[in-house]
């Protein structure tokens, strides 16, 4: 997170995230959260009450940076934290993607940059796992050995470069 703090992002914690999202609509000057920790509080997948925070703030035009596997896919013990479940279908529903069934996709995979991950900054490959098949609305900055997205910008009709950003470093 020094990282980060020194490239200019500030540190917040769930309710002060929660307000920040909310706070974001259409024209907003451009917003971008990583999720270092690869964890979503729950009060930002909630959808009790319609769509949920965090997917609001995608479709208004904003940005969000997964540096791992989707973490909505995993089911914890609220106690331990043990991973109890892999479960692709919660995120699947919340941001319009298409996981391929873990038989297919299961494991980790080799991946290199794409041109697309090229003009954006990447430039070495690595090993990522939880891939995606190409679909409409997807950009990909890389390949895995076998074609699929193992980094993956799914868009939500805002600005260029906006939606969900999935990479594994």
């Amino acid at each position: 997170s020094a990282h980060f703090k020194a490239a200019g992002y500030e540190a917040m914690d769930a309710d002060q995230l929660l307000a920040f999202m909310r706070q974001q609509e259409a024209g907003s000057p451009p917003a971008v959260v990583v999720f270092a920790d690869n964890r979503f509080p729950a009060a930002l997948v909630d959808t009790a009450h319609g769509i949920a925070p965090l997917r609001r703030f995608l479709d208004v035009g904003a940005k969000v940076a997964l540096l791992g596997p989707n973490p909505l896919a995993y089911k914890a013990d609220p106690v331990t934290g043990e991973v109890e479940d892999v479960d692709f279908g919660p995120p699947q529903a919340l941001f319009d993607i298409r996981f391929p069934p873990p038989q297919e996709a299961g494991g980790y995979y080799a991946f290199a940059p794409t041109a697309a991950g090229r003009a954006a900054g990447l430039r070495h490959p690595g090993v990522a796992s939880a891939p995606i098949d190409a679909q409409p609305g997807v950009t990909v900055p890389a390949a895995d050995e076998f074609g699929r997205a193992s980094a993956w910008l799914r868009s939500y009709g805002g600005r260029a470069g906006s939606g969900l950003l999935q990479l594994e470093l």
